[in-house]
């Protein structure tokens, strides 16, 4: 049996009690007949460092050290292991993985490079795989002209529809000027009628009442308050009588038209 220094892990001779190389002191010696160690197996270094700590026993012979094979430790080896076979997975896993792939390209090694390096090399295409890719195509040519065709339906109606809001709004602006300018028109009219009124009120007041300007004031605001009062009241049949039987006396016009209005309430 072999025995090796724990702490250097160099062979050790029988009977020794220092590593002569690293100098660790053993609490026994080493078992073993000194004479049965080869000699021309063993390395052999000095022991100068154990030297101070041998003592006594420094007159006991040091056998020659026992030829050892070196072994690796366990942890060591199982890491090892481990390592080769995850390369040998990722290896496994990268060729499966291009094999899968449906790409006009196959995998092989470059001459000289790493065994693991993969490079794509191109290939030519199947028919298959050509009908494939021109059906594919031809699809999505065929959506990229559908779109464009919606696209363009959808700036039409968009046009469409900017045109009518225009025209609607050009034709509403138009019609606001129109009856803006109908009721200026109105308007005007009902001021000439009104002047045209006041007028033949104040020429009639100044006939009937020559150099009476007191009367004439009197009889012009009642004139004038008739007047108005008989454009206020309703275009019927009663108002028509009274403005032909007495046209431009506006106060027997507003009398009359107030009895008759009361007359027909009574009657009913």
């Amino acid at each position: 049996m072999v025995y090796e220094c724990d702490k250097c892990e160099r062979p050790l001779g029988a009977g020794m009690l220092f590593c002569p190389y690293c100098g660790e002191k053993f609490p026994n010696p080493v078992p073993g007949d000194p004479a049965n160690t080869p000699a021309d197996t063993v390395e052999y270094a000095p022991i100068s460092q154990a030297a101070s700590e041998v003592g006594s026993l420094s007159s006991q012979a040091q056998a020659p050290p026992i030829p050892v094979k070196k072994k690796m430790p366990f942890a060591a080896k199982a890491l090892a292991a481990v390592g080769a076979l995850l390369g040998m997975f990722w290896i496994i896993g990268a060729i499966a993985d291009n094999s899968k792939q449906p790409s006009s390209t196959k995998p092989t090694t470059n001459a000289g490079a790493s065994p693991h390096a993969i490079t794509l090399v191109p290939t030519a295409l199947t028919p298959e795989q050509k009908h494939i890719a021109a059906v594919k195509a031809h699809e999505q040519n065929v959506q990229q002209e559908r779109q464009a065709r919606e696209q363009k339906r959808a700036e039409r109606r968009e046009a469409e529809r900017q045109a009518r809001q225009q025209a609607e709004q050009a034709a509403e602006e138009a019609r606001s000027e129109r009856e803006a300018q109908e009721a200026q028109r109105e308007a005007q009219e009902a001021q000439r009628a009104d002047e045209e009124a006041y007028a033949t009120i104040k020429a009639k007041v100044q006939h009937d009442y020559p150099n009476d300007y007191i009367t004439q004031k009197g009889v012009y605001d009642m004139a004038v308050q008739a007047y108005q009062f008989m454009k206020t009241v309703p275009n019927d049949e009663v108002k028509a009588k009274v403005v032909s039987d007495y046209p431009d006396d506006y106060v027997t016009q507003k009398g009359v038209y107030e009895m008759a209005v009361q007359a027909k309430h009574d009657m009913q």
